[in-house]
């Protein structure tokens, strides 16, 4: 069964990337290390205090890819507090012995390193040409469908799109996708 869908629709201003404002990311940041160091505590940090550490690096890490450098430093920094006081001490008592000097620096340096590489990192508009047509076009909810056909303005105020849909059960064996529209 194949059902053809045709979008018109009109372009909005649309930001590249999610870059959340220095305190809204110092936010995210005490949460994210609040649930890593829980997850952490679970899967053996306690123990091993190398576990705690990666996990938390890797949160001021995917943290730093939505905020800015201010952001990034103040979530890298609560990361390491909660390394040094709830990994480390286990008590909540920060330290710089222990190794926690060191990998305060580790942290933070990395998450705001991580920063900047994801600040060069650009979304690209694509206006799709005739040879587009028959490509893959995946949605949001996980469908996806062929290309057929792409028009719009020459400012890109607006564009329409047609894609073909195929729930590929029950089909002719002899059967296969259009690749160019019909005319």
């Amino acid at each position: 069964m194949l059902v053809r869908h045709d979008y018109l629709a009109h372009r909005g201003s649309e930001q590249a990337g999610v870059s959340l404002p220095g305190l809204l990311g110092l936010a995210v940041g005490f949460a994210a290390s609040i649930a890593a160091t829980m997850i952490s505590r679970a899967f053996g940090a306690g123990d091993d205090p190398r576990v705690g550490l990666v996990l938390l690096t890797l949160t001021a890490l995917m943290v730093s890819a939505v905020t800015t450098v201010p952001g990034v430093i103040g979530a890298g920094a609560l990361c390491w507090a909660f390394y040094s006081g709830f990994v480390l001490n286990r008590t909540g008592n920060l330290t710089l012995d222990r190794g926690g000097g060191p990998v305060l620096l580790v942290i933070v340096l990395s998450a705001t390193v991580a920063s900047a590489l994801a600040g060069l990192l650009h979304r690209a508009e694509v206006w799709p040409t005739e040879e587009f047509h028959g490509l893959p076009v995946l949605l949001p909810g996980g469908e996806v469908g062929l290309l057929q056909k792409w028009h719009h303005a020459e400012d890109h105020s607006w564009w329409r799109w047609s894609v073909e849909f195929s729930n590929h059960t029950g089909r002719p064996d002899d059967w296969a996708p259009r690749l160019k529209a019909p005319e």
